[in-house]
């Protein structure tokens, strides 16, 4: 009996090991998806760089905690000044693709100031002259 009480033990202790094993892959798995479309999004929307931000808590592994706040490209493989900002290179690997990774990319986006030109006063001008009738 003894023998038996051992072997389930052993059994059980593995089913808690797999178990926590298997929630690990598949929290990594979700963290590399979300990285690949916060990747895709943002770069379908135009965006060319993002601040690395971490969790800033005690879990952060330190080679992430010195990226925290730097700027880094999507593709671009050399550092650039950008409005006199330095830019980082792409890294190997971007925010939530490293094993257990939970920084993100906050994206980085440059607007460009165009002018309209129109035949008709615009409505902002019609309504602080008083013509929005």
């Amino acid at each position: 009996m003894v023998m038996g009480n051992s072997i389930a033990n052993r059994f059980e202790g593995m089913e808690r090991a797999l178990e926590k094993r298997m929630k690990q892959i598949a929290m990594n798995e979700v963290g590399n998806i979300f990285s690949w479309l916060t990747r895709m999004y943002q770069r379908e929307a135009g965006v060319e760089f993002y601040a690395w931000q971490t969790m800033r808590d005690d879990r952060v592994r330190s080679s992430h905690r010195a990226r925290d706040g730097k700027f880094y490209f999507w593709d671009r493989k050399e550092a650039m000044d950008v409005e006199g900002v330095l830019v980082n290179p792409a890294p190997d690997l971007h925010p939530g693709e490293d094993y257990g990774c939970r920084c993100l990319a906050i994206p980085i986006f440059r607007y460009k100031k165009k002018v309209v030109q129109t035949s008709e006063p615009n409505l902002s001008t019609k309504i602080s002259k008083g013509a929005d009738k």
